[in-house]
């Protein structure tokens, strides 16, 4: 490279930091609480693998787990770290962007203003701070080293390009779905080339081995990953129809925010906001039919226009609604589109022709000083949730989801009652949404309004009897309206819910237990919270965070000598003992290595036979990939050691009952009863009998019994009419 290039390419480096350094102080905001602070998966040393065999939080963005596991590594939970990478990404996709341009022969002066625009846009200002948006920053980059090492391997003919190529394709493809439109983008980019048939042979080789990449990713995303399914946060707002009669507003949108990106915000209710008349609609389509004709009379203005026009119109495909999202827009979503822009401006201000360059440099200068501020203008809002939320809310009309948002804030800032007040708004504007109702009745257990409170959960617990995390605060309502004995029982049934067969059990029994402690450290019980915790890293030893609570905990009973030891405690074990192989084994089994987490709990029993919790483990795992005689053979052997737990005789008998022995089904869920009475023991031998024997008269003493112990009116209903229905037919 010319000495020019190089030093305009460590100036946007530096510049990107020195342009981002305000947001170094701000933290974790929004859904970075979900997808970093409150994903433990990230904090295991050898998760690598896992983040590539199932989806994290709903999503397949392995590339961007582990980013976040590598600034974890090095920052743990200092939000500093993370908003550095982001900070060089940013950089870095400037940088390289600019390398695609000088790859191209586009010259200095429109390379260099593109990568100028590219830098300082304020568009560009969510991704780079708001973390959770890793997976845009990535994306763009893979796919602009794709582009580059592509070009360089048509004009150059080095295979090594080739390779690059294709695996900066797959990189972004692993960073984010939406990249798949990247081989049309290939495409554009590529097309006009004045190459020799070499390198046109080149190019095709490309454009094929591009598609059928994708194709392949296509095929093993979306049929052979298997992905958690569920509603989201918010329910749907919109049915498709509607979705698709806002697309033109949305596009529209779009395009305003990247021309005049002024009143930028976290959230655009184009959503919740009304469908437009049609009278509205007609306006919109006849302004995207004006911009296509205006497009059609300058395609011949050269090829960088006609380039970033395409880049433009490529990388809004995925965002466009072609697939009804419940937030159809976001500013982060331009973040892939911004590079197609920045080539159009800048041809644009610096393209062919000398009539009036002066004024077009003018025009170009001040447009790069609007930007510079602005971008820095706005990021103090994403220093906390707070100042996010508030400043939303005091720019945007009352919305639902600003609201809601804005009190959550508030309450973590201790404003309990003005929170309260913003979430009864949100409620008022969007009745019947889960997620409002149980952060309401959140709120109002601590006011101290724990009738009220209880009210809520068990109406929801009605919708969603499973929801350990529900269970957990009805139980501890009643705790602290001094119902120890009721609370017990939820906090059982969220546990033994939490503990069902599955190959993420650990990782749910994990949570409540955390969830627990935390419950219970909110009430001053340190004790008991310490040991909850301690249960809980047990299943998960190497969780530093975890442990540094556990000490605190100690340290505020008065238990000192057990503080100050149990660092050491929790890391001590020989990696080759039992116990330490079997930590390891619960490693790998969250990280989703089942065959080796099964591995490790087979060493473990082979070091030490009479190790019952991995005869239980291995009998889960087995389970869940329905080897149920094998699974009974390992559930059968741990309760010969430790047979002393009612949860274990009823896995037993759940596996039993998927296998057809029925007699023998019975026969666990009845040892399961004489060590414990238990809903969930009394509710499957009753429907067994029932459905499977074909014995009303057994049946009914255990749905009775079942009746008595339920706590859930949906449930009381359910086996009440069962009863009603036993008398009547039989």
């Amino acid at each position: 490279m010319k000495k020019p290039d190089i030093l305009f390419s460590l100036f946007l480096l530096v510049g990107a930091v020195l342009l981002y350094s305000p947001s170094l102080g701000s933290g974790f905001v929004f859904d970075d609480e979900y997808l970093i602070v409150g994903d433990h998966s990230i904090r295991a040393q050898d998760n690598l693998t896992g983040f590539f065999l199932r989806p994290s939080f709903s999503y397949y963005r392995p590339l961007r787990s582990i980013s976040y596991h590598l600034d974890y590594r090095y920052w743990e939970l200092n939000p500093l770290g993370y908003h550095l990478t982001s900070i060089l990404l940013h950089g870095f996709c400037a940088l390289a962007f600019f390398l695609l341009l000088k790859s191209r022969g586009v010259g200095f002066s429109v390379r260099a203003g593109a990568g100028l625009i590219f830098l300082l846009h304020p568009i560009a200002t969510e991704p780079v701070i708001y973390l959770s948006a890793r997976a845009e920053l990535l994306g763009t980059l893979f796919s602009l080293l794709f582009l580059l090492a592509g070009t360089g391997f048509v004009f150059s003919g080095r295979p090594w390009r080739a390779l690059l190529a294709m695996a900066s394709l797959l990189a972004a493809f692993l960073s984010k779905e939406s990249f798949l439109v990247l081989p049309l983008l290939w495409l554009v980019v590529a097309a006009g080339d004045q190459t020799p048939p070499a390198g046109q042979r080149r190019r095709r080789g490309i454009s094929i081995a591009a598609f059928i990449l994708a194709g392949a990713f296509f095929c093993f995303r979306f049929f052979l990953l298997q992905a958690p399914a569920g509603p989201g946060r918010f329910s749907r707002l919109l049915t498709y129809p509607q979705i698709l009669l806002k697309a033109p507003s949305v596009l529209l949108a779009y395009l305003r925010l990247l021309l005049f990106p002024v009143g930028l915000s976290p959230h655009h209710p184009l959503a919740s906001a009304p469908l437009p008349s049609p009278a509205a609609l007609a306006a919109q389509l006849a302004a995207l039919a004006g911009l296509l004709i205006l497009l059609c009379l300058l395609w011949k203005r050269g090829r960088w226009f006609r380039t970033g026009a395409l880049w433009l119109a490529i990388a809004l495909l995925p965002v466009s609604n072609i697939y009804p999202l419940t937030r159809i827009l976001a500013e982060k979503y331009l973040y892939f589109a911004l590079p197609g822009f920045a080539w159009l401006a800048a041809g644009f201000f610096f393209g062919s022709g000398r009539k009036a360059k002066m004024f077009r440099a003018g025009l170009f200068g001040a447009a790069a000083v609007a930007f510079l501020l602005l971008t820095l203008n706005r990021q103090p809002d994403w220093r906390d949730n707070y100042t996010l939320w508030e400043k939303t809310a005091s720019r945007s009309a009352a919305d639902p989801l600003i609201l809601f948002n804005l009190g959550t804030a508030r309450i973590r800032a201790g404003e309990a009652a003005e929170g309260l007040a913003d979430l009864e708004a949100a409620e008022e504007m969007l009745p019947g949404q889960p997620i409002i109702r149980e952060k309401i009745a959140d709120v109002m257990g601590m006011l101290g309004r724990h009738q009220e409170a209880l009210q809520i959960y068990q109406k929801l617990l009605e919708r969603f009897p499973d929801s350990p995390s529900l269970l957990l605060k009805a139980g501890f309502t009643y705790d602290s309206r001094g119902y120890p004995q009721l609370a017990e029982r939820y906090y059982e049934e969220a546990i033994g819910r939490a503990g069902e067969p599955g190959p993420d059990r650990p990782a749910r029994l994990y949570a409540v237990y955390r969830e627990l402690s935390t419950l219970k450290e909110a009430r001053g019980e340190f004790g008991r919270a310490a040991e909850l915790l301690e249960t809980a890293l047990a299943l998960f030893p190497a969780d530093p965070d975890g442990e540094k609570q556990l000490a605190s905990l100690y340290r505020r009973d008065d238990q000192i000598e057990k503080a100050e030891s149990i660092r050491e405690r929790q890391t001590a074990g020989d990696a080759s003992s039992p116990a330490g192989l079997f930590a390891r084994g619960q490693q790998l089994e969250q990280a989703g290595r089942f065959q080796e987490a099964m591995q490790l709990y087979h060493r473990t029993l082979k070091l030490d036979p009479s190790f019952a919790p991995a005869y239980f483990e291995l009998g889960g795992l087995l389970a869940a990939r329905r080897e149920y005689e094998a699974a009974e053979k390992f559930i059968e052997a741990g309760l010969k050691l430790q047979g002393d737990d009612f949860r274990h005789h009823t896995n037993l008998g759940t596996v039993r009952q998927f296998q057809g022995k029925y007699p023998e089904a019975v026969a666990a869920y009845r040892r399961s009863l004489g060590l414990e009475e238990s809903y969930i023991a009394h509710y499957n031998i009753g429907f067994l009998y029932l459905n499977r024997l074909f014995d009303p008269e057994s049946a009914r003493p255990h749905l009775e019994a079942a009746l008595a112990l339920a706590e859930d009116p949906e449930q009381q209903q359910n086996l009440a009419a069962t009863l009603e229905r036993i008398e009547n037919e039989f």
